[in-house]
């Protein structure tokens, strides 16, 4: 994925939204379903029946965890002429995929990518809260932005896989944002049947305080881990808070001296009572974060602050290249087990706009996004 994302902009029922996306974005909802059946049968060794045997229980957990997002995905697959049960595969394509990681990873390209980074307003130039990270994900994955505005509840603008309802990298227009990062634990099973990953970012870009996104978490039960990095800029000040979650619980992380960095390893596996499989054969994730955390310091040292074009340059760095934090593809595996960074993104919360370069940020500049802050109770036209 490289140069300018789809850009879709309205305001509807959480149906319309979605038949909004459907239509417009129909080849490129095609195009990754063929990439993901494709992966999960060379990859993961999962043929299309069993993908979609394990997508079908997941129809009633979405109806009964959230309608709204039920509803979108049903616009999607009428607007976009895909199957009903393709589209909810999609959707919950994170369950699936980490289930497999989890059993039998040592015998594949495990991605251990995503690194993102959060800096209270103490540590910014302009004293707004800034957030970034780079998604590493699949090769030719086709992604686009939301900017949405639901019957109740806040604006969001958020970057997603085309055919894919929940938002992965965010914000709304109450100033809360989102990053993620995937994590694997022994207890990650599809059959959990657990609120899915994507539908709880959804739900967390629907929340107009830290706390109400943070409850949205902890009240469903989740199948596989997974990292939430939320902020929240808002009358009452900035707030950052990192939840590590694994079917077993949630671990909170907070900022240290107004920085938070995170990759794709739990910082207490064992207090959440758990292990990671693999994880020696993952020494990305932690090279990643320790080179994030070196940079930081090195560049708050000249003058305690950094802004966005600092960001930009940390999100870029190459040390240990290829699984470096601008993440290329690695070569020398066979094709179904590359990753690269497939988006790279800055959020500034308190200006409510943000930046996306589609592919790696080295070689594609950052387009910008903005939202609009209004009151949540107010007609906001798009």
């Amino acid at each position: 994925m490289s140069g300018r994302l789809l850009h879709l902009k309205a305001e509807g029922t959480p149906r319309e939204l979605g038949l909004l996306h459907g239509e417009t974005a129909k080849h490129l909802i095609e195009a990754n379903l063929e990439l993901y059946f494709y992966r999960f049968r060379e990859e993961w060794g999962l043929p299309k029946t069993e993908v979609l045997r394990r997508a079908g229980p997941y129809e009633k957990v979405i109806r009964e965890a959230d309608g709204d997002y039920d509803a979108a995905m049903q616009g999607i697959a009428q607007g976009s002429g895909m199957p009903y049960l393709e589209v909810v595969a999609l959707n919950v394509r994170y369950e699936i995929v980490y289930s497999e990681y989890s059993k039998v990873g040592k015998k594949l390209g495990l991605p251990s990518g995503c690194t993102a980074v959060t800096l209270l307003p103490s540590r910014t130039r302009e004293g707004h809260l800034l957030m970034a990270q780079n998604w590493d994900w699949i090769p030719g994955v086709k992604g686009l932005v939301q900017q949405y505005r639901l019957p109740q509840g806040p604006e969001f603008l958020a970057f997603t896989e085309a055919g894919i309802v929940g938002g992965k990298i965010g914000l709304n227009s109450s100033g809360l944002g989102l990053l993620i990062n995937g994590l694997i634990s022994d207890q990650d099973s599809w059959e959990r049947l657990g609120v899915p990953f994507h539908v709880r970012c959804w739900q967390i870009l629907q929340s107009t305080s830290l706390e109400a996104a943070t409850e949205k978490i902890r009240i469903s039960p989740t199948s596989c881990s997974a990292n939430f990095l939320l902020g929240h800029s808002g009358e009452g000040g900035a707030e950052v808070l990192d939840l590590e979650t694994c079917p077993l619980g949630i671990e909170e992380l907070r900022p240290r001296e107004g920085v938070l960095s995170h990759a794709n390893h739990f910082h207490n596996a064992e207090g959440l009572g758990i292990w990671e499989p693999f994880i020696e054969g993952r020494t990305s994730t932690f090279e990643r974060q320790a080179r994030m955390d070196r940079l930081l310091r090195q560049e708050l040292g000249v003058e305690g602050r950094i802004g966005p074009e600092e960001l930009k340059r940390l999100l870029r760095d190459h040390e240990g290249r290829p699984t470096s934090i601008c993440r290329h593809q690695e070569s020398n595996l066979p094709e179904v087990q590359r990753y690269q960074t497939v988006v790279s993104a800055l959020m500034d919360l308190d200006d409510r706009k943000l930046m996306i370069a589609a592919g790696n940020p080295c070689n594609n500049d950052f387009e910008t996004f903005r939202i609009r802050d209004a009151p949540v109770d107010e007609p906001n036209p798009m």
